[in-house]
This record gives structure tokens, C-alpha cells and sequence, in this order.
């Protein structure tokens, strides 16, 4: 059981004010533990609107203007860790409210939940008691903050190993661009869903308007009409000399050479699969809310960065000569470019090795998605 309080621990509220970060909190209940959902206080709202995160003035009711922000949050094992916090009006009589993402890893119901602002962060943490390792890791930021910004850090180090000219590629593949960054920059591989680089998501790519990669999300299998990846291989799939397979690309705008096709039902809040236009039969469905809360996940600040290729003999060398710097991400215009065509998802489906369900735009949409977008060029003079 947690530790029911009004208002937050003594030292904690002593710490913040001597490190002079603006705060509000929220008590938190059972009731909206388990309901998902936290008032929204006038302090907090407060806090969001002056610190320019979030207006709810100007926001509308109900979920479709609902709005993800990223945070970090401390768990309570003391690690940092990012994550989003979801900021809406209740549709029927406006109320305002909040609900923090994977918030049982951080409190309990009837502990106090802190909302600062620490540097250009949003920071959670439980305020209910005092612990020296939220303080340790709140000074941590207070002491990176100072210096250059972990972005700022990126991009030297992209320049640097720019200037080192063409490198051997570790592969052949669409995949070889990445994985040489990764390799470079000293990021160990892995299928993790959080972002490579302290916060930041990297994504790389040779030059091309071809379409590139948001992210990966499964079917919400609950809601879906076929249960599993396996069932949709049995029911679509096609046979090859390495096996039976499925690797098709499914829009809003046309149906695929295997009668698959994209919907929105705006209503419901589901994004469809469905098979046969001319007689539709969902096949798999996402959540809108569950891809919004992805995308804010993974793309809360991402640099994509763009390679040349040179190939010397059957070797490929690459060069890292460009990025795009991009930040929030605007979840309405995510549904527009699904709308329009603009982003697709791949199937890609085998017997062996699933790579599964990919969310995909072409850089030169991509641009749209983001409140914030700048281009930075990494050879020559700065």
C-alpha cells in the first residue's frame, strides 16, 4: 500500500525550491489509478502553460484533440527513464486531465506524483517521500543542462566521423547505413523500442526519397480479426524457394496486389487492415491511441542522418553527410499523412525471421509530422 498524503514531502519541496525548479503536483487515488486518469490542477496547468508545453485553454473536448507530450520519469528503482504523458479534455463537461504513461513504475495510489521543469524537461517523480536518489539524478541534469545539450553532443561527434571520409560499410544490405552509425558511435545492436543515443532516436539512411522507417507496432491482436502474424502469412502469404512469405506495402489510397488496404475509422479511433474493397473484411486493427503513443515514444527528438555511397569493387564505403533534426511529433497530421497516402505500412511476414509491421514516410513528407524540423550539413565548413 502507498503512503496516502495531501501535499509532498518536505524535503522534497526544500530541494527543489534550493535548486530553483518550478514545480506543481497531483495527489493521486485508486480510483483514477485505475480509471487512467489524474486531475489536472490549476498549479499544473499553470506549470504547462507558462513553461510553453501545453495550453488547455485552447484545447478542445474529447480524445481527438487529445495531446502526448514526452517526460522522463524516476522509477523507483532511481532510473531515469523517458516517457509521455498524455493531456486531454474530458468530452462531456470539459474537465481538464492528465494520465502519465507506465505510472504504477513510479508511485502508488494516494502518493503524491511531482511535475518539474528541469531545464527543457519535463521531470515525474513520486514526491511522497525523500529519496537521495531522485536527487542525485535531478542534480545529474541540473549539471548536463549546463553543458552542451546532448544534440549538441551528437553533432559533433556525426562531424568528426564525417571528416573521417568513406568507411566500409559492415554489410551489404538496406540496413548497412545504420548499422555502421551504430557501430561508429558505439551503440550496442539491439530491438529495443526507446530511443539509441541518451533520449535521442537515430535513424540513417543513403540519400534517396525512398520511403524510410517510423517505427514498428504490432496489430492490437485483441481487437483484430486474424490473431496472429502466423495466421495472416497462412491466410496472404506466398510461396518462394526460401519459403512462404508476405512482403506488400498497404495504403489508404488503393488496395495491393493481394487486395489489402488501409482504413480509418476516425470514430471508432482503430486504423484497419482490411481485405477486397469491393467487400471489405477487417484482417488486423491498431488503436490510434496505442500508435500515437508510439510515435511520441519513439520520436520525441530524432536525427536522421543521410549517407553517400561509393563502391569499390563488390565493397561498399559510406559517407555521413547530412541530418534532419526533428522534434514533436503532431499526432493529427500522422492521421492526415495516413489519409493522404503519405504513410504506408509494410507487411513483411516469413517463416522464419518476421520483421513484422512497419510504419514508413518518404523524407520528403516527413517534415510535416513535426512542430520543429532543421537540416544540418556535416562536410565542409561550420
Amino acid at each position: 500500500m502507498g503512503t496516502t498524503l495531501s501535499v509532498p514531502s518536505p524535503s522534497v519541496v526544500k530541494f527543489l525550491a534550493e535548486k530553483s525548479i518550478r514545480f506543481s503536483y497531483i495527489k493521486t487515488t485508486a480510483t483514477g489509478m485505475r480509471k487512467s486518469i489524474l486531475d489536472a490542477t490549476t498549479d499544473f496547468r499553470e506549470l504547462m502553460k507558462s513553461s510553453g508545453f501545453h495550453d488547455y485553454d485552447t484545447q478542445g473536448f474529447g480524445p481527438t484533440f487529445k495531446v502526448l507530450i514526452p517526460v522522463d520519469v524516476i522509477t523507483r528503482s532511481g532510473e531515469l527513464v523517458p516517457s509521455s504523458m498524455s493531456l486531454y479534455r474530458a468530452k462531456s463537461r470539459g474537465d481538464e486531465r492528465v494520465w502519465l504513461r507506465s505510472i504504477d513504475n513510479v508511485l502508488n495510489a494516494g502518493q503524491i506524483l511531482i511535475v518539474a521543469i528541469v531545464g527543457d524537461r519535463i521531470l515525474c517523480f513520486n514526491g511522497s517521500h525523500s529519496r537521495e536518489e531522485d536527487y542525485r539524478v535531478i542534480s545529474d541534469l541540473l549539471k548536463r543542462d549546463k553543458g552542451p545539450s546532448i544534440f549538441e553532443e551528437l553533432l559533433v561527434k556525426l562531424r568528426d566521423l564525417s571528416s573521417r571520409g568513406f568507411i566500409l560499410a559492415p554489410d551489404a544490405g538496406s540496413s548497412s547505413v545504420g548499422r555502421l552509425l551504430e557501430q561508429e558511435l558505439g551503440i550496442p545492436m539491439n530491438s529495443s523500442k526507446n530511443p539509441d543515443f541518451r533520449g535521442i532516436e537515430l535513424k540513417a539512411g543513403r540519400i534517396t526519397n525512398a520511403r524510410s522507417n517510423l517505427f514498428a507496432q504490432v496489430p492490437d491482436w485483441d481487437i483484430s480479426q486474424i490473431k496472429s502474424s502466423t495466421k495472416i502469412l497462412e491466410a496472404f502469404g506466398y510461396e518462394t524457394p526460401e519459403g512462404r512469405k508476405l512482403s506488400c506495402t498497404l495504403s489508404v489510397r488503393s488496395a495491393n496486389p493481394q487486395s489489402l488496404f488501409l482504413h480509418l475509422d476516425k470514430d471508432a479511433q482503430l486504423l484497419h487492415a482490411r481485405f477486397n474493397p469491393l467487400a471489405p473484411e477487417d484482417v488486423v486493427s491498431w488503436s490510434l491511441h496505442k500508435l500515437e503513443e508510439r510515435l511520441n515514444q519513439k520520436h520525441a527528438q530524432t536525427v536522421w542522418v543521410d549517407a553517400v555511397s561509393r563502391m569499390e569493387g563488390e565493397k561498399e564505403y559510406l559517407r555521413f553527410v547530412g541530418l534532419e533534426r526533428t522534434t514533436e511529433p503532431i499526432f493529427p497530421e500522422f492521421v492526415r499523412l495516413l489519409r493522404r497516402g503519405k504513410i504506408t505500412v509494410d507487411f513483411l511476414i516469413r517463416n522464419e525471421g518476421d520483421k513484422g509491421f512497419l510504419f514508413k514516410i518518404r523524407p520528403v513528407d516527413r517534415s510535416e509530422l513535426f512542430k520543429g524540423s532543421r537540416s544540418f550539413d556535416l562536410v565542409g565548413p561550420q
